[in-house]
Formats: C-alpha cells, sequence, structure tokens
C-alpha cells in the first residue's frame, strides 16, 4: 500500500522548483484563509444581529477550507519529504491538521477559535518549512 501511494506520488509529483513553490505559496493563501476564519467567525456572531444565518454560512466553509488546506499540504510536504527524507515538515502539518480537527472537539467552545488558528498556523510553518527544505534540495 505504501508503495503503491509512493509509485503514485512520483508520477504526479512536481516536476521542478516553480511548481513546489506555487503548491507551497497557495497551502500558506489557504491556512492564512482558514486562520481568518477562525478568528473572524465568534467576532461576527457576537456583533450581528443575524447570527443564526451567519453562522450557517461560515459554518459550510469549514470543512472545504479544511479540505483544501490538508490536500495541498499533504501533496506538497509529502512530495518534498520522499525527495529529501527529512520531516520535520510533516510534523508541522500533522500537528496542524490534528489541532483543526481536535478544535471541534474541544469544550469549552470558546477555546475552537484556538486551537484552529493554531493548527492554521502550524500548517503556514509546515509550507515555509517545505519551501526551504525543496530549495535546499535542488541546490
Amino acid at each position: 500500500m505504501l508503495q503503491t501511494i509512493k509509485n503514485y506520488l512520483n508520477l504526479h509529483m512536481v516536476k521542478n522548483e516553480r511548481n513546489s513553490i506555487l503548491l507551497d505559496n497557495c497551502g500558506i493563501g489557504i491556512s492564512i484563509l482558514c486562520s481568518i476564519h477562525c478568528a473572524l467567525t465568534p467576532l461576527l456572531i457576537i456583533s450581528t444581529a443575524l447570527a443564526g444565518s451567519q453562522m450557517q454560512i461560515l459554518e459550510r466553509l469549514e470543512m472545504p477550507l479544511f479540505l483544501t488546506a490538508a490536500i495541498i499540504g499533504s501533496v506538497s510536504v509529502i512530495q518534498v519529504y520522499l525527495k529529501t527524507k527529512r520531516p520535520l515538515a510533516l510534523y508541522f502539518l500533522f500537528a496542524g491538521l490534528f489541532m483543526i480537527i481536535a478544535g471541534g472537539f474541544i469544550k469549552p467552545e470558546s477555546l475552537e477559535p484556538i486551537a484552529r488558528i493554531s493548527g492554521s498556523i502550524f500548517i503556514i510553518f509546515a509550507h515555509l518549512v517545505n519551501k526551504r527544505k525543496y530549495k535546499s534540495a535542488v541546490r
């Protein structure tokens, strides 16, 4: 199974530095959007009388943002890991994804944005480390 995944990633791997950096930049952008979403959701709920309708719209954004960040992060970080065999970016990515998921289960709910914003920051660090590792590997 692991060999099959590795073969698939090798077939679809980012073939040059420009594409790898673009993928990491997209991942950073999505993670920043996640952080903004998590930070603004409580403020919008507090400051608006339309909290019920706003909440449904904001909750619908959570899963697409998370899945996009997870897919881009996983593809980018795993590809560079397979090339460099340096796991630091993987650790940041997995920690960030875990914090975002755990944020949905944290009690009291007031801690949810803190966990999810922290998770997004970890994913941003994963992409920054990933870019640095990739650049040093191609030199």
